[in-house]
């Protein structure tokens, strides 16, 4: 009698901690490692492009890592970064979204980071702000255009 106690408890206990999931993680946890490679990219795909909106950005990001033997292709690492950075729950600072622009690697996809940084915080920026913010990007005519437009604030 006692083994069936502690098997119900420890029952309950893991659909407790697993029911406090977000949608992403649970996707991502059902994706069988034992399917065809194309077919668990397949599905890690749909899971980020699914359920990233309903994901915040820290936990977002938390399950690229924890889940990386998943995302281990080019192709899912670059949607599965997009998928957080783009669609998971807005950022409330510049600084934030500054920050995780680090995680590009391709300075195209890096500067276009900060591209949407700068427009999601334009109207709060200061012209030194916006001036910090355009020294950050790689591609000098980009940088140059973005100077300009700082002066003219």
């Amino acid at each position: 009698m006692n083994v069936l106690k502690y098997v119900l408890f420890f029952g309950l206990a893991f659909s407790a901690a697993f029911s406090q999931a977000d949608e992403l993680e649970k996707c991502l946890s059902a994706v069988s490692t034992s399917a065809h490679r194309l077919e668990r990219e397949d599905a890690v795909a749909r899971c980020f492009t699914s359920f990233t909106q309903m994901t915040g950005k820290d936990a977002c990001f938390g399950h690229i890592e924890k889940y990386k033997s998943l995302v281990n292709s080019t192709r899912l690492q670059n949607l599965a970064l997009n998928s957080c950075f783009y669609e998971s729950t807005g950022y409330k600072t510049m600084q934030d979204c500054m920050g995780d622009t680090k995680l590009f690697k391709k300075a195209s996809d890096h500067d276009e980071a900060i591209f949407f940084c700068y427009q999601s915080f334009e109207e709060r920026l200061s012209k030194q702000e916006c001036s910090n913010t355009a020294k950050k990007l790689i591609f000098p005519a980009k940088r140059d255009y973005l100077l300009n437009h700082c002066q003219e604030i």
